[in-house]
């Protein structure tokens, strides 16, 4: 069972608070029969009409796309994965054109802004390409900002930088143009507890419940 006004906001035609009033004026109907009680519970599959209209609850959904290597910004994908999943979607925690990688797209607006709060320390893991080999020194320098940095065994020109909370991608290019280090590329393999795996470039995936669950329960 679920409360009528829930059901209206679901929709998308209005807030709960507005959706009372519809039902206060008459305006709903649920099976065909007019319903004007506010805090009415109704059946998940019932048939609710606004002014004799058929609406129905949108269906939340949560896509992971692994954005390429080309200096788009993540609104340049919006309408190839729209068209793909049949759904209207926004980004979440997106980032500059320079930063391949992962990237969320959901219609969910509370999840969305829950994930957007600023005081919300949900892992970030990126994968960066130095144009040299970085020193112990600088790496130092590197861990006292960064939540922890990683050097890639045989390879100190690439690394691993984990960050919590929401970095913004100018703040990361600045600690290395202070240290002197040009970023060749930044891929985001890692969003708090969704990782990219088999997903290739540019290729998008609907979420698993479960990940779904992990990110809901996610707290600031």
């Amino acid at each position: 069972m679920i409360r009528l006004n829930k059901y209206i906001a679901d929709t998308g035609i209005c807030t709960r608070r507005e959706a009372d009033k519809l039902i206060a004026n008459g305006d709903i109907e649920v099976n065909g029969q007019k319903v004007k009680k506010l805090g009415a519970l109704i059946r998940s599959d019932a048939k609710v009409a606004y002014k004799g209209k058929i609406i129905l609850r949108k269906q939340s959904m949560y896509i992971l796309f692994n954005k390429p290597s080309e200096q788009q910004p993540a609104v340049h994908y919006l309408k190839k994965i729209e068209e793909q999943f049949s759904q209207t979607l926004q980004p979440i925690s997106c980032f500059s054109d320079l930063v391949s990688g992962l990237i969320l797209f959901t219609n969910d607006r509370q999840l969305s802004q829950k994930l957007s709060n600023e005081k919300l320390q949900i892992q970030n893991k990126y994968k960066l390409e130095l144009s040299k080999e970085i020193t112990t020194e600088q790496l130092s320098k590197l861990t006292a900002f960064f939540h922890s940095v990683k050097v890639v065994q045989n390879s100190s020109s690439t690394i691993f930088i984990y960050t919590r909370g929401l970095v913004q991608e100018n703040e990361l290019f600045k600690q290395f143009e202070d240290l002197s280090i040009e970023v060749l590329s930044i891929d985001r393999i890692e969003y708090g507890p969704l990782k990219k795996g088999a997903l290739s470039r540019g290729n998008a995936r609907e979420l698993q419940l479960r990940e779904v669950g992990f990110l809901k329960m996610l707290k600031g």
